[in-house]
């Protein structure tokens, strides 16, 4: 999911979407790319909302690579959206 920047989506009405190079990107192994609305930066919310925690957490932190990172988002670290719970250990 994106939102209509330039960088993912043509925004000139007689672009054909289907022909971006981007496009082509994710047709190749069949990534059905999703656009956010217009105006509404609370759909990219969660998204967002990883990446700030990934440039403070992975950038200044002690993991070797962003797998060892990613098991520890999911596994380790608690998220207060599950009551202080891992993802891993909510999906009981």
């Amino acid at each position: 999911m994106t939102d209509h920047g330039s960088t993912y989506y043509a925004n000139h009405p007689n672009a054909i979407q289907e022909n971006t190079e981007f496009r082509k990107t994710l047709d190749l192994p069949g990534i059905k790319h999703c656009l956010a609305r217009i105006n509404r930066p609370q759909t990219n919310g969660k998204i967002e909302r990883f990446f700030l925690t990934y440039k403070t957490e992975f950038l200044t932190g002690s993991f070797s690579c962003l797998k060892d990172y990613i098991k520890h988002y999911n596994e380790e670290r608690p998220h207060m959206s599950l009551a202080l719970q891992n993802p891993a250990s909510s999906v009981d």
